[in-house]
């Protein structure tokens, strides 16, 4: 079991959301795992994606056993990171929609790619892109991207 933080500035303040990489290990009897999960944490990683997609019910269903604050990040699944490694193609585009739309329905702000140790990125060639964008709140933000080159090792 991981165990995960992330920092925000909210209203000038700093706060701490801590949390697991995921929630199903998290028993208490007579409710689910993640009921009892969000009432001892304010963040969790969804890291089932990783080796499943869920139906966008089941993300519905997440988002409404947990308090309005509580929040996800989501997983990459491994067909994007390990099997095309990080390269487009149809299935790993297609795939990357259906966990954005997860991660619009969690509200999650984080996607966690999880690349294979084998997966090198050249941060030498890497620049700066997309320098400002609207982010899904319809809040003006500065986002830096990256924009490398790739490179495997045996």
């Amino acid at each position: 079991m991981g165990w995960f933080w992330k920092v925000g500035l909210l209203g000038g303040k700093g706060q701490y959301l801590i949390g697991a990489g995921g929630w199903a290990y998290f028993r208490t009897p007579g409710e689910p795992s993640l009921v009892a999960y969000s009432r001892m944490f304010n963040f969790v990683e969804v890291n089932s994606t990783f080796y499943e997609i869920p139906a966008q019910s089941e993300a519905e269903r997440w988002r409404r056993l947990v308090p309005d604050d509580f929040e996800f990040a989501v997983r990459v699944h491994r067909s994007i990171t390990h099997e095309h490694r990080l390269q487009p193609s149809i299935e790993s585009l297609e795939n990357l929609e259906r966990l954005r739309r997860i991660s619009e329905i969690l509200r999650a702000e984080v996607m966690h790619f999880q690349r294979p140790p084998t997966l090198k990125i050249d941060r030498v060639h890497s620049k700066p892109s997309q320098p400002h964008h609207i982010n899904k709140y319809g809040k003006d933000q500065n986002c830096f991207g990256a924009e490398g080159q790739l490179h495997t090792s045996a």
